[in-house]
């Protein structure tokens, strides 16, 4: 099995969740995307044998969400001196998804309506809609572990920060070292977090829950190779 993990870091938020795709204009931009690709052995380590991270290039007259700044922390020069296009960079997104059997992302309905939006502004309309599991490790934990209640009493969803410390005790750095909020270092700390979930005696309830956003589910034998996985001792 082979699975995609992926964060962007974006100029803002959407005025409404409920704006289509299609319509990319209404859809903050992509600032940063980056995606890993692991490998899964039944018995064996997971095997990260794919990893790829871009600052894309904005139009001289983009308007710039100072607020988002304020917390992804890149800048703009930044963007337009050294970003990439974003047709070749989203298009090898697409392949690289393509050829992996589940998405993992933390908040994928952000992440999974952004990047889709991306594809549309660059007319890139392949996506597997019934071939791919996708799961969140947000909405998948909520319950499992305690991170409080909301105002209407139900359990919180974690933020990243709160799973980390929930799978994996101690201080978890956003910025990976760096200048910036790092999509990177994120969706990296996404999938160090994703396989000790795996290993939890809970693992079928929450893997299943990780994937009710989107209606897609693991077959039984995909859950117990997930589980047979050993312990991930890379950093």
């Amino acid at each position: 099995m082979r699975i995609l993990f992926v964060d962007t870091e974006t100029n803002g938020v959407p005025r409404s969740r409920w704006i289509k795709e299609e319509d990319w204009m209404q859809w903050p931009e992509i600032l940063q995307i980056a995606w890993e690709i692991w490998d899964l052995q039944e018995g064996q380590e997971p095997k990260c044998v794919k990893s790829e991270d871009y600052i894309l290039k904005q139009s001289p007259n983009i308007k710039w969400d100072s607020i988002a700044e304020s917390f992804h922390k890149i800048p703009l020069s930044l963007c337009q001196s050294s970003g990439n296009e974003w047709t070749p960079v989203l298009q090898m997104f697409m392949d690289d998804l393509l050829s992996c059997q589940n998405m993992v992302a933390h908040n994928l309905d952000f992440d999974r309506k952004i990047i889709r939006a991306g594809l549309s502004r660059c007319g890139i309309k392949a996506w597997p809609e019934k071939s791919l599991v996708e799961s969140c490790t947000m909405r998948g934990t909520q319950g499992f572990f305690d991170f409080g209640l909301d105002k209407n009493g139900n359990p919180k969803a974690p933020k990243l920060t709160q799973l980390h410390d929930a799978c994996i005790p101690g201080t978890y750095d956003c910025s990976g070292g760096g200048p910036w909020h790092d999509a990177k270092h994120d969706l990296h700390c996404c999938a160090l977090c994703y396989w000790v979930l795996c290993l939890s005696p809970r693992s079928p309830e929450i893997l299943t829950k990780c994937c009710q956003l989107t209606g897609s589910q693991f077959t039984n034998k995909e859950i117990a190779l997930l589980k047979s996985i050993k312990p991930y001792t890379g950093k």
